[in-house]
């Protein structure tokens, strides 16, 4: 699974990439701003995302084209709010196949903005 996380802390930007490898224990931790990797074990099972029980449904939609059936995804947008004044953003498939999670934190007068797609 690959999270990417983008944001904006101290006036600063900031984006890291972490690949966990779930089979093989390990995950690594890729900073773009810093250009450097660093592996660490991972020492936890996967747990499959679902929509939060909090979750509202924003909408659908579909990905492609639907102009010829099997041509396009549709997706369902869900969105809710975090602790701490925050908010999320999440879209899955219609078979209920996580594909992007937005979240919006803010902290100290920021308010960076994570997208994690797997």
């Amino acid at each position: 699974m690959r999270l990417r996380s983008i944001g904006v802390t101290a006036g600063q930007t900031f984006i890291v990439d972490q690949v966990m490898l779930f089979n093989e224990k390990v995950y690594y931790e890729i900073d773009w701003s810093k250009e450097s990797c660093k592996k660490f074990p991972l020492n936890t099972e996967f747990i499959s995302m679902q929509v939060p029980a909090n979750a509202e449904l924003m909408g659908q939609s579909v990905l492609g084209s639907s102009s010829s059936w099997g041509m396009g995804v549709l997706t369902n947008t869900w969105y809710g709010k975090l602790l701490e004044n925050g908010h999320y953003t999440t879209a899955f498939t219609e078979a209920a196949f996580p594909f992007s999670l937005a979240a919006t934190l803010q902290r100290l007068g920021g308010s960076p903005t994570t997208p994690l797609t797997g």
